[in-house]
């Protein structure tokens, strides 16, 4: 009974219900929550910020990739290099169980060292393993990196030119070449 009885109604209700201002801040604090949260869908659903995620995407991939690159040309240059091998063996096996004479074979071999443009109008497989070639070039070519393709090819031990034009256009080239043995 010696509980004090406060008379200051204002005061009473205020703290029985609250501040009297906080229903309106939470009311407003959650219309400004509301209202950003729709901004947000909004900016996050244009498509111009897409664009730069997939961008920013896309420049990561590349970074983690790029040390693909110099395996991928070291492949590249490994299959090459073994397809090249395999095809001189074939060249060698041709050659050893007898089959050099066989002039379809080695036509065709000489027509993968060719340029693509080139065409051979005469071909002549000798006795002693030399051949006789007759080329036309619609295009000039360099004499100096044609001998280099023939000889690194493995299957030649020499290589003359008997005739050539000293004219910067197509021409018509007599090649002499001596297979290995």
């Amino acid at each position: 009974m010696n509980e004090r009885t406060q008379f200051n109604f204002a005061l009473r209700w205020e703290i029985e219900a609250g501040s009297g201002k906080q229903p309106v801040r939470r009311k407003l604090s959650v219309v400004v929550r509301i209202i950003a949260v729709f901004f947000a869908v909004i900016i996050l659903a244009s498509p111009w910020v897409w664009q730069q995620k997939l961008a920013l995407d896309l420049e990561r991939i590349e970074a983690s990739i790029q040390s693909y690159n110099e395996v991928a040309a070291v492949m590249a240059e490994n299959d090459r290099l073994r397809s090249l091998i395999a095809d001189q063996r074939s060249f060698l096996e041709l050659g050893t169980k007898g089959s050099i004479s066989n002039p379809a074979v080695i036509r065709s071999q000489i027509g993968g060292l060719l340029p693509g443009d080139a065409q051979v109008t005469s071909f002549l497989l000798q006795a002693d393993n030399m051949v006789q070639l007759q080329l036309i070039l619609p295009e000039s070519v360099n004499i100096r990196s044609l001998e280099n393709i023939f000889i690194d090819s493995g299957r030649f031990e020499s290589f003359d030119i008997q005739t050539i034009s000293l004219n910067d256009r197509g021409q018509t080239l007599n090649l002499a070449l001596k297979l290995k043995p």
